[in-house]
Parts: structure tokens; C-alpha cells; sequence
């Protein structure tokens, strides 16, 4: 058989290329303001309860009351070293197997460093001295336990499709899918990755971290007390001790993760957990509210309602180089609105507002004090965006078809001023996008695939396409003349649907008064949340009953293009549950899909492919991509070394770099809309 090894030494100046944290409860964590991002695999059953706009809900079992653990280490607290961190929620629990709110990460941040720390679709492995990664090429009979060809896991049988380790003399070229027939001798590719902890890692009550604490995690989340999703798990052959440093993953044949840390379990103090029962654990105080790490801080105190203190782990020094500038950070909880938060920042009650508060609606006086260098902002674009939805295939066959010329689609893209909507609604402080990322991450695609914003030519492209304009009148709609499959003279006036609330409410109108300007007609109908969303055939979106649509999707946890695959379109074969609402189907995007879709741990070159899919998503527009939703952030100007990026768990991934200064230190992040603005 055939070994492939490939070695990576890592140090600060090497990443590996994650997306997010690894093996997280069904509740996902939200990278914006005040969203929940979902991924593919449970987004579909999130939708029908919840808006991109609704405030994260945290459900966790309800545990005892909190306690008030003394701290292990004596520690002289300089008051000029106390940071104070503003959260729009109280975390309900700190055990990262019973939530993962954004909340609890920001405290989390604290007490774990890493064990990647991730942003902008790279990760730096922390608490690592070598992660070594081999692929194998192992036979497979039937009945072995492999990964499908469309990432599901599976038993090997008669006509599933895989993707065989000898592609090219199986199918004659390289990731083909082979359906197998039941005889032909197969091989697949199994991947082993072996992680090297640090030496000398310390819990903060002094006992070694070992590669033991981390096999524990993962049995511990195998159990099925523990409410997640157990995808990693179900995809893991073995996860065992190699020794006290080195842990060992093995995938099932046919699995190649997409990073490496989507397969480490985060570690858990074994010498104090094991022993108990996981369905104690899960209502354990001293798990949910006081949790040791090895990170640069420990919990001092929980004062419930009010506030969590932290102080330093004097054991992290020993073996990071980073010593901590705060002697002390202190977590407020204001709620969730931005003016409370906002009056602490002012009144020196709070030093940073953290992402988890909702400042949207306070973002214009706060970026007029940022003009005027009295605050510091932190916004950063994330991976999930609004789209505008074009519906290729009407389930009713009687429904008018607008959309099946790219001339159209293109028209009605350039009828909308997108950057006018971004800088109308969001003062400027998001992109528009090309493809699924914004332009600080890794597979951003070039802004030359841009459809720009231009009515002259909206207009040609919409004559061209045999919608024209007689009476040139744009407050009337166009009619349509010669267009194949429409009757001439059937007016263009398009269905809008989208859910209730104040953002699309703004959004869509903006939408109907530029297609108006177009000669489009616009009815629309926004709708409660549990009508728009409603399974189909009866709801508009998922019974495909709309003309456009507007809502968002999240490109968070995995490469997303999987959402427009011809195969996701919402039917009553598939119960209608599937994410290309849209019914857009193209053979090319589906064939590079497929292969974007394959993990690029052992071929970065997979990237060119992650860049041609999303080039043809761009070029084809299956839908108009509004925005990206972006998170929000605000400090002192005192407070050095804040950075918001894409991606991370919290906005506080490198709090131990933090620090103060007398003089203004904080590097805003923002789009300076007052920069050229003359009275």
C-alpha cells in the first residue's frame, strides 16, 4: 500500500487553514451582531424558529447556584491592571460541551489559550509543538464503514458512490466519483494526524496537561448526555495516547477533515472530572461555573447577575513567552443593548464593549465619536451575508419564470446600488460581496467579478432580454416582447418575500424603489417568521412559491458552496428540505463544487478550485449577495492591541496581548466615512 507523510512543523509564522473550533454543541456559535451562525447540516431546522436578526438564545439545563471558589494562587491586583469587559449576555454555563454562546467564549478566552487561535480562514496552533498528517491508501470490502462521495458516512454496498485512492485507473481522471458495483476491488484513502502538546503545559491548578486530558474530552463528548452533534466523532476511527504529549486521530476510510483542528478535542482536566458521571457533570457547579484551564487567567469569583472576576494563572508563564499585562479582567454583564453598555464605556465602568452587544442601532453617534477620538471601533465582516434570491424554477408550473436569462439577472443586479444600500443603512461599514467571503479572508475572490451598480446599462441588458419599455415610464412595469416562454405583453412585476423584522423591512424597501427606478415592478410580502420559513410545499421560500426572495445564509463553518448544488433544491423527492431555494442548477458548478468540497489538508492547490467555484457563482448570480453582516466592537482609546477578526470565537482570541496605555493606543477598525466629507 501506498504512504504519503507530509510533516508540518508549526511555529507563529505557519497556519494551518481552519475555518472554526472543532466538535461544538448543536447551539452554534454567532460571528456577528446579533446572529446565530448555523452550519449547512443544521441550518435548515434552525430557520423555521429563528431570524438572522434575533438575539442568541442560550439552552442550557439549568444548574445550581452558583459557587464562589477560592482562588488557587495569591495574587496583588494593581488596580491600574483591571480590564473591564462589557458582555451582552451572562454566560447560563462556562462547560463548552453544554453551550457555545458567544458569551461564554469571551470568558473562555481567558482561561484556555487556543488550541488554534482562528481568523480569516487560517488558524495558529497554540498549545502545539508539531502536528504531523499522513494519508494512506487502505483497501475497502463491502461493509466497511467509509465516507461517501458526498461527505456522508456510510457502509460500502452496491451503488454508493465514492471517490477511490486510485481515481485515475478506476475512472481515468483524478477525484472522479465511482459508483461501485459490488466486485471491483477498491481502495481509499484513510488520513492519521498526530498532535505534539507543548512540554510543561499546566493546568492552572499546577498538574500537568497531558495527551490524556484531551483522549478524556473526547470520550466524554462521545457520551450521549453530552447535546452535540457528534459529527467528528462519527468520522473517527480511533483517538488514542501515544504517550503523555501525543495524541493520534484516525479518520474513517474516504475522510479528509478540512483542518486539522476540526479533529482535537479541547482538553479537559481529567485528574479532577474522571470518576464522575457525564449526566453529573453536565450539572456539576464546579464544571459550568468554575472551570480550570490553561490559559492565562482563572476564575476568581461569579457573582451572578453581575459580574465574573478573573486573575492571573501564574503557571502560563512557564511555558508561554507572552506574560499577561492585566493583573485582573472583569466581566460586566449590562445586557444586551448598546446605550447601557455604552454609558459603562463612557462612566470608565467598561474598557471594551465586546461583540456579543447589539450596537447597530447605536453605530452612527458611536462612529461620530470615533471621528472625534473619543472612542475606538472594532467592525469586522464576517462570513454570512443577505442574498437576494432568484427563483430559476417556480414549483407552480403556471408561475412565470423570469430569471432563466443571465442578461436579467444581470440587469436587476445593476439596477441595485448596493454600496448606497450599505452606506444608507450600515454608514458605510460592510462589503458588498463577490463570492462567499469578505476581503480579509484567505479565499476571498477578486473584486473584478464585481457586478457594479449602473441603470443605463440595467436598462440595455433588460431591452436586450425582450423586456422593454414603451411607454418609457419607469413607474410602469416593463413588458415582455419575443421572450421565450412568457406571453408578450406580461408585465414584470416580481413577488418579494422576505421575514419581518425593522432591517429587512429597510432592505427591502430600498430593493423595490431601485427596481422601480428599472421599470420592475415590485409586490411585496414580508411575513412572520414562521410563515416565510415554513417547510414546503406550503411555506413561499422552501416550497419555492416566491419570485425573489431575501434572507441570509452563513459561509461560517465549511466551505458553503455546497448550498446551491443542483441536488439541494428543495423538492418532494427530498421532503422539501434543501438550501438552493433557488433552484439554480449548473453541471460545471456542481463537478467544482464537488472537488472545492475535498479537504485541501493535503493539497493546497485545492484553493485554485475553492476560487473557480466561486467564480462561476459569481458570473452566473444565482442570487444577488447584498451584504456581509459584520460584527461590532468598541473601546477606550487606551486599550491597546484589540483586533476583530473573521472567524474567531470571540473578539477577546488574544486577550493575553492586551494591554493599557496613558497615551491613545487603539487602532480603530472602520470604514472613515467622514475622511473627504465637506459641509
Amino acid at each position: 500500500m501506498g504512504k504519503k507523510s507530509i510533516r508540518i512543523i508549526l511555529g507563529l509564522t505557519i497556519f494551518i487553514s481552519v475555518l472554526s473550533a472543532c466538535n461544538i454543541p448543536l447551539s452554534n456559535m454567532s460571528t456577528q451582531i446579533p446572529e446565530n451562525s448555523a452550519s449547512i447540516e443544521t441550518i435548515l431546522t434552525e430557520m423555521a424558529i429563528k431570524t438572522l436578526e434575533a438575539a442568541p438564545e442560550e439552552t442550557n439545563t439549568t444548574l445550581e447556584k452558583t459557587p464562589e471558589p477560592e482562588p488557587s494562587q495569591v495574587h496583588t491586583i494593581d488596580p491600574a491592571k483591571v480590564l473591564h469587559v462589557c458582555l451582552g449576555k451572562e454566560p447560563e454555563t462556562l462547560f463548552f460541551y453544554n453551550s457555545s454562546s458567544r458569551s461564554m467564549w469571551s470568558v473562555l478566552e481567558s482561561i484556555y489559550d487556543g488550541p488554534f487561535d482562528v481568523m480569516n480562514g487560517e488558524s495558529r496552533p497554540v498549545i502545539f509543538d508539531e502536528i504531523q498528517i499522513e494519508s494512506e491508501v487502505v483497501p475497502v470490502t463491502e461493509g466497511s464503514l467509509i465516507v461517501n462521495a458526498r461527505g456522508e458516512l456510510d457502509s460500502l454496498k452496491k451503488d454508493v458512490e465514492i471517490i477511490p485512492a486510485d481515481d485515475s485507473g478506476i475512472c481515468g481522471e483524478e477525484q472522479c466519483v465511482f459508483s461501485w458495483d459490488g466486485v471491483t476491488p477498491v481502495s481509499m484513502i484513510q488520513t492519521t494526524i498526530v498532535f505534539s502538546l507543548k512540554p510543561e503545559l499546566k493546568w492552572s491548578d499546577g498538574e500537568p496537561l497531558t495527551s490524556a486530558d484531551s483522549i478524556y474530552s473526547w470520550k466524554v463528548e462521545a457520551d450521549p448526555n453530552i447535546k452535540t452533534s457528534k459529527k467528528y466523532q462519527n468520522l473517527t476511527e480511533s483517538y488514542a495516547a501515544l504517550d503523555d504529549l501525543r495524541i493520534e486521530w484516525k479518520g474513517v476510510p474516504g475522510f479528509i477533515p478540512q483542518k486539522s483542528s476540526d479533529v482535537f478535542w479541547i482538553p479537559l482536566p481529567k485528574h479532577l472530572m474522571d470518576g464522575k458521571k457525564i449526566s453529573e457533570l453536565v450539572m456539576d457547579p464546579s464544571v459550568n461555573q468554575s472551570p480550570i484551564g490553561w490559559g492565562a487567567y482563572q476564575i476568581q469569583e461569579w457573582i451572578s447577575g453581575e459580574k465574573i472576576t478573573m486573575v492571573r494563572n501564574d503557571y502560563y508563564n512557564d511555558y508561554f513567552e507572552t506574560k499577561p499585562y492585566f493583573d485582573q479582567i472583569v466581566y460586566h454583564f449590562f445586557g444586551f443593548a448598546g446605550d447601557n453598555n455604552l454609558a459603562a464605556l463612557e462612566n470608565g465602568s467598561c474598557d471594551i464593549i465586546d461583540t456579543t452587544i447589539d450596537l447597530r442601532k447605536d453605530l452612527e453617534p458611536v462612529l461620530e465619536d470615533v471621528r472625534d477620538g473619543k472612542k475606538a471601533v472594532y467592525i469586522s465582516p464576517q462570513s454570512s451575508w443577505e442574498q437576494l434570491t432568484f427563483n430559476f424554477q417556480p414549483a407552480a408550473t403556471e408561475q412565470i419564470r423570469f430569471f432563466s436569462d443571465i442578461n436579467v439577472r444581470t440587469a436587476i443586479a445593476k439596477c441595485i446600488d448596493r454600496n448606497q444600500l450599505i452606506r444608507e443603512i450600515f454608514y458605510g461599514q460592510t462589503e458588498v460581496p463577490v463570492g462567499f467571503y469578505p476581503d480579509e479572508h484567505e479565499l476571498h475572490v477578486p473584486e473584478s467579478l464585481a457586478i457594479t451598480y449602473d441603470q443605463q446599462e440595467a436598462d440595455s441588458l433588460l431591452t436586450a432580454a425582450g423586456w422593454i419599455d414603451p411607454d418609457e415610464n419607469p413607474e410602469t412595469p416593463r413588458i415582455s416582447q419575443s421572450v421565450e416562454g412568457i406571453p408578450d405583453g406580461t408585465e414584470m412585476v416580481l413577488q418579494f418575500e422576505t421575514s419581518d423584522s425593522q432591517l429587512r423591512f429597510q432592505t427591502a424597501k430600498f430593493i423595490a424603489d431601485s427596481l422601480q427606478t428599472c421599470g420592475i415592478g415590485v409586490s411585496s410580502n414580508i411575513k412572520p417568521l414562521d410563515q416565510f420559513y415554513a417547510q414546503g410545499p406550503e411555506g413561499p421560500l422552501f416550497g419555492r412559491k416566491f419570485d425573489v426572495a431575501m434572507f441570509g445564509w452563513s459561509g461560517a463553518d465549511q466551505f458553503p458552496c455546497s448550498i446551491y448544488l443542483s441536488r439541494q433544491i428543495p423538492n418532494e423527492k427530498n421532503s422539501w428540505i434543501g438550501t438552493n431555494v433557488g433552484g439554480y442548477q449548473s453541471k460545471d458548478y456542481d463537478r467544482l463544487c464537488g472537488a472545492a468540497s475535498v479537504s485541501n489538508l493535503f493539497s493546497p492547490e485545492k484553493r485554485d478550485e475553492q476560487w473557480a467555484v466561486q467564480q462561476i457563482y459569481a458570473a452566473d448570480l444565482p442570487v444577488i449577495p447584498l451584504y456581509f453582516n459584520f460584527s461590532i466592537a468598541v473601546s477606550n482609546i487606551n486599550t491597546c492591541g484589540i483586533r476583530n477578526e473573521s472567524g474567531t470565537r470571540s473578539l477577546l482570541w488574544n486577550l493575553e496581548s492586551l494591554s493599557f496605555s496613558e497615551e491613545s493606543c487603539a487602532v480603530s477598525q472602520w470604514n472613515n466615512i467622514y475622511a473627504n466629507y465637506t459641509e
